[in-house]
């Protein structure tokens, strides 16, 4: 959410007539989501797929110089992205 939708949902919040026992309840269920979405995001990623070490080392020598392909337009709009 941005800053306004933010603030707009406190000022709905304090319109409320909530007991110090809603706000607390409330609270607690901030936290525990807060606290469940930081372990989602704890996660290490899954790799789909391995690459080997002979692969990426010829990955990493991959050069492209955009001059051979001047004439190719589908090439060059490759390349530019």
């Amino acid at each position: 959410m941005n800053a306004v939708s933010m603030n707009n949902l406190w000022t709905y919040l304090q319109g409320l007539s909530l007991t110090a026992d809603n706000w607390q309840w409330l609270a607690e269920r901030a936290k525990e989501k807060s606290n469940t979405s930081a372990q989602v995001t704890s996660k290490p990623k899954e790799v789909k797929y391995k690459i080997s070490p002979r692969r990426r080392k010829l990955m990493e020598k991959a050069t492209f110089n955009p001059k051979d392909f001047e004439g190719d337009e589908r090439a060059q709009y490759i390349l530019s992205k």
